[in-house]
């Protein structure tokens, strides 16, 4: 986990927050206590201490009995079109709270250019500066611009168009999350944030951040530098990394990410190969 005031620039992931649940209605000390080592995603434990809420189009601020009035009841604008060079803001959101899943799909971002060109941004406690800022599909995992079916644990894009993570963003006193197309046509947007609004803001609950890096073209026996400067204690949850061969010769897809850690001088303490099916997928 990284606190928000120490964190220089890279892609990095901080902050799984273990959600606290209680199973029953017992709201004893020891019960709560014993909560604490449960997780909100194991679906038969309860905790009624959790409030959940789901901002959208129709509902940036998450707002109780807010949803579907655009439509009567019914969903009325669940999709809009973001013109070139907009900022729209798609959550506004107080806490103490954690944001537990994040879904996009669009429309017309089919050239690497226009999705390159889609920018997410975090913020967090009224801070001014986005402790987020990447593009968006780096951000779900697509580093060349182009949707590509995938799935790990943290974030998935299904069938190759629905775009999701389930990165925790847990934040003390507010979170706002802002969306910018930065291209020269429209873009259809769709979306929805799910998040809980929670009691207190844990302790040693770390935020996410994420920063963007990109080197065109890299140099020959020069190290590509993922992040540098993070200062902890923190957690890195990982990056995405796309390598795509700058002209038409073979490339055999190797590759290795040396981590430097608490003093790390000539050597680092990890040095481990990449596995060659990821890199050979994202540079193919």
């Amino acid at each position: 986990m990284i606190n928000r005031r120490d964190f220089q620039r890279g892609l990095v992931g901080a902050g799984v927050g273990a959600g606290a649940a209680l199973a029953s209605s017992a709201h004893t000390p020891s019960a709560i206590q014993a909560a604490s080592t449960r997780s909100v995603s194991d679906p038969s434990f309860i905790d009624p201490r959790f409030d959940s809420r789901s901002a959208s189009f129709e509902n940036p601020t998450g707002g109780r009995g807010m949803g579907g009035r655009a439509g009567g009841g019914r969903k009325g604008s669940p999709a809009r079109s973001v013109h070139p060079g907009e900022k729209i803001v798609l959550a506004d959101l107080q806490g103490p709270a954690t944001v537990r899943h994040i879904w996009m799909t669009f429309g017309k971002a089919e050239t690497p250019e226009v999705a390159r060109s889609l920018q997410l941004e975090i913020f967090y406690d009224g801070v001014p500066e986005p402790s987020v800022s990447v593009p968006a599909f780096d951000f779900f995992g697509l580093p060349h611009g182009r949707y590509a079916e995938f799935y790990s644990t943290l974030i998935c894009t299904n069938t190759g168009r629905g775009l999701n993570s389930f990165i925790p963003l847990p934040f003390g006193r507010s979170l706002r999350i802002e969306f910018t197309n930065s291209s020269q046509v429209p873009v259809g947007l769709c979306y929805q944030i799910d998040y809980t609004l929670e009691p207190s803001f844990q302790e040693h609950t770390g935020y996410l951040h994420a920063a963007f890096r990109r080197q065109n073209p890299t140099t020959l026996r020069r190290d590509f530098v993922i992040v540098d400067g993070l200062k902890g204690p923190g957690r890195f949850l990982g990056c995405v990394v796309g390598i795509r061969p700058a002209d038409s010769s073979h490339w055999y897809g190797e590759g290795e990410v040396k981590i430097y850690r608490d003093g790390d001088n000539e050597f680092p303490t990890t040095a481990e190969r990449v596995p060659r099916i990821i890199l050979a997928r994202h540079g193919g």
